[in-house]
């Protein structure tokens, strides 16, 4: 599906697991486990309510992202265990101007 999409030129929004299915759409490839990568110091897949923020992230400050938030610092929830290893042959965060 995400692959016709593409080919449609259809505007995407990938969050979490639709990040990583856009890599993989684009040729990339998956860490399959993430505490065999970064260890257990952050719990990415939290047993809390998904309300709850359980590990910080840090955003760069030159990003899209920062100037929307007005910040490079905020807490998340985590449920995966799997994130993008190798990227695929065209960003899965391009966009077109």
């Amino acid at each position: 599906m995400v692959r016709e999409a593409l080919r449609l030129e259809l505007p995407i929004l990938g969050i979490c697991r639709g990040v990583q299915t856009l890599n993989v759409a684009h040729g990339g490839t998956l860490h399959q486990h993430l505490p065999d990568v970064v260890g257990d110091v952050i719990a990415h897949r939290q047993t809390v309510d998904g309300r709850v923020p359980t590990h910080p992230v840090s955003v760069l400050p030159s990003s899209r992202l920062a100037a929307v938030l007005g910040t490079t610092q905020l807490s998340v929830n985590s449920f995966h265990h799997q994130a993008v290893d190798r990227l695929g042959n065209r960003p899965a965060c391009e966009l077109k101007p």
